[in-house]
């Protein structure tokens, strides 16, 4: 997909969120998260910065996410997503279940991604 085209289908209002490049998990952590609460005090990923993860076409397990180099995503408003193993495999079972579909939940990107154990 051109970067054009997943900048329009991520805008939001005037602002565009993207991917602009992957950091470390400890340099993820000292950077501010895009995370917002909703009525009810939970925590919530807004859609924008889900789709900027998906328009990558990365499928990262949570055990890379934080071992890799290049397991965290920082996108154009200068925020980075680091979570758990457990959050992060139920992030990407949420964006690419949508994609296959296919019901994933968190333990399928836990310690590996799906393409891995087949």
């Amino acid at each position: 997909m051109s970067e054009v085209l997943a900048a329009a289908l991520c805008h939001a209002g005037e602002m565009v969120i993207r991917v602009e490049r992957w950091v470390d998990f400890e340099t993820g952590e000292q950077m501010p998260a895009p995370w917002v609460w909703d009525e009810s005090g939970r925590v919530e990923l807004p859609r924008e910065y889900k789709d900027a993860i998906r328009f990558t076409g990365r499928r990262i397990s949570g055990s890379d996410h934080q071992r890799f180099d290049d397991g965290v995503p920082v996108f154009s408003d200068g925020t980075a997503l680091s979570d758990g193993w457990r959050g992060w495999g139920r992030l990407m079972a949420e964006i690419w279940s949508d994609v296959d579909g296919v019901a994933y939940d968190y333990i399928d990107f836990y310690s590996s991604i799906p393409d891995e154990r087949t």
